[in-house]
């Protein structure tokens, strides 16, 4: 009986290791694509242009993601760095509405 549960905590343990392997690649590959804007709590995907909060313990909320075009807060425009707003605009700037340009040109 004592084989028997040390191969069943083995084979738990095992899958366990693997599963963290694959969600530890799966936060790397796509934290790679990410755009930090620490002004306005965001992690931007460079390659999609979903915004998404940054949690209190620095983990990205991937479930509650905003597309960059969806982002209607003035405020949160207006608190990017200019270094950021420049990225922002030269990735994405024909996604934004107008003011939303102008708005990132006046930094």
């Amino acid at each position: 009986m004592k084989n028997v549960q040390k191969s069943f905590i083995y084979k738990v343990k095992k899958i366990y290791i693997m599963k963290l392997k694959k969600y530890d690649q799966f936060i790397n590959e796509n934290v790679s694509n990410m755009l930090i804007l620490d002004e306005v709590g965001t992690a931007m995907d460079l390659t999609t242009g979903m915004c998404y909060p940054i949690n209190s313990d620095d983990t990205i909320d991937y479930e509650s993601g905003t597309e960059i075009d969806q982002c209607e807060n003035d405020e949160w425009w207006e608190l990017l760095s200019k270094e950021n707003a420049e990225k922002i605009l030269s990735l994405f700037g024909d996604k934004l509405q107008p003011h939303e340009i102008k708005i990132l040109n006046n930094k």
